[in-house]
C-alpha cells in the first residue's frame, strides 16, 4: 500500500471548534469529501487549510507537506514513497522517475559543503535507474534542490538529493533556466521572508489539459520516461496568517532566457495536466478557492 496515498484505513473524526466539524473516510486510496455546516462555509480558505493540515500530520506524519499528500485524478501508476532526510520521493517505478517530490525549508541554516560527485542509484528501487539510463542533452534534474536541503538539513540530506530517485531528465535550458531561479529564490528569499516554505514538483507528460497520461518520449532498455515540462507549486505562510500559493508549468523545450513569471499557473492546470490530485480532502468549493487562482509575480 502506497504510504501517502492511501493515508490510512478506517475513519477518522476531527472536531475544529464549534465552527467545524469534518469527518475523513479513506477506503483503500478514496477520501470522502468533508461535510460542513453553513457557518462553517464563511471560514477562509487559509483558515480551512491550516485545520486540515494540523490534522493530517497527525496521521501522514509527513513534515514535507503542507496538507494532504497528492492523489491520483488520472495518473496511471502506483508510487513508492521514499522518504530521506530532507525530502520524500514519490517514487513511479513503471515511468522510472518520481511521480512528484515534497520539501519543506524551514529553521535554521548552516554551512554548506561542496557539491557532491555523482548521481548514486538508489537501491531501494526496483528499477534501479543509473546515470548513464539517461540520454544526452538531457541534464539530471534535482527535484529536491541539492543546495536547499543542504543548507537546512546538512550534508546527509545534500548527498541523498543526488540520488537519481530524485531526478528527472531535463533539458539544460530549463534546469539551468527559469527552474533553477525558482529554487534559487526558495532559500534566498522566500524561506528567510516566510520561515516556511512548502515545495511539490515533478514531471509532466501530457502536452494539454486531462490528456491521458502516457508518455511519448522514452529512452533506452529501461524506458525512462522524458517529460515534456516540469511542475512546481510552493506554498508560503505571509507575516498575516494566509496562505501564498506559486504554481508553475515550465516547458522542456524553449525554456532558457525565459523567466518563472512567463510560466505561472493555476494549481488546478496542474492537476489537469498531471492527474494528480491536491488537497483532495477538502469540499470542492474550498480547492476552488485555493486552485483556480494564478499568481501574477513572484513574490517579494
Amino acid at each position: 500500500m502506497n504510504l501517502l496515498r492511501c493515508i490510512l484505513c478506517g475513519r477518522a473524526s476531527l472536531l475544529f471548534g464549534n465552527l467545524w466539524a469534518a469527518l475523513f473516510i479513506v477506503s483503500g486510496c478514496t477520501t470522502q469529501p468533508q461535510t460542513q455546516s453553513a457557518q462553517a462555509t464563511a471560514l477562509s480558505s487559509t483558515e480551512t487549510l491550516e485545520r486540515t493540515h494540523t490534522a493530517l500530520s497527525t496521521t501522514t506524519g509527513d513534515q514535507f507537506l503542507y496538507a494532504d499528500a497528492p492523489v491520483s485524478s488520472g495518473y496511471p501508476n502506483s508510487w513508492t514513497v521514499l522518504s530521506n532526510i530532507g525530502y520524500n520521493s514519490a517514487y513511479d517505478e513503471t515511468y522510472k522517475n518520481p511521480a512528484w517530490v515534497a520539501y519543506h525549508l524551514t529553521g535554521a541554516t548552516q554551512t554548506v559543503q561542496p557539491r557532491p560527485s555523482g548521481y548514486p542509484t538508489d537501491t531501494r528501487t526496483v528499477s534501479k535507474v543509473d546515470a548513464a539510463d539517461y540520454p544526452r542533452g538531457y541534464d539530471h534534474g534535482h527535484m529536491a534542490p541539492n543546495y536547499s536541503i543542504a543548507l537546512h538539513f546538512g550534508d546527509a540530506a545534500q548527498g541523498e538529493t543526488f540520488l537519481m530517485s530524485n531526478m528527472l531528465p531535463q533539458r539544460p535550458g530549463l534546469n539551468r533556466g527559469p527552474w533553477k531561479v525558482v529554487e534559487t529564490a526558495e532559500y534566498t528569499t522566500w524561506a528567510p521572508a516566510y520561515h516556511d516554505v512548502w515545495v511539490i514538483c515533478g514531471p509532466i507528460y501530457t502536452l494539454s489539459a486531462n490528456e491521458p497520461v502516457n508518455p511519448s518520449n522514452r529512452y533506452g532498455p529501461k524506458q525512462i520516461c522524458i517529460p515534456v515540462a516540469c511542475f512546481k507549486v510552493v506554498f508560503a505562510k505571509g507575516t498575516d496568517g494566509d496562505l501564498k500559493t506559486l504554481a508553475f508549468i515550465m516547458p522542456q523545450e524553449n525554456a532558457s532566457g525565459h523567466r518563472p513569471t512567463e510560466f505561472l499557473k493555476s494549481i488546478r492546470e496542474v492537476e489537469r495536466r498531471t492527474g494528480l490530485d491536491f488537497f483532495s480532502s477538502l469540499s470542492q468549493t474550498q480547492q476552488d478557492e485555493i486552485e483556480t487562482k494564478v499568481a501574477t509575480q513572484l513574490w517579494p
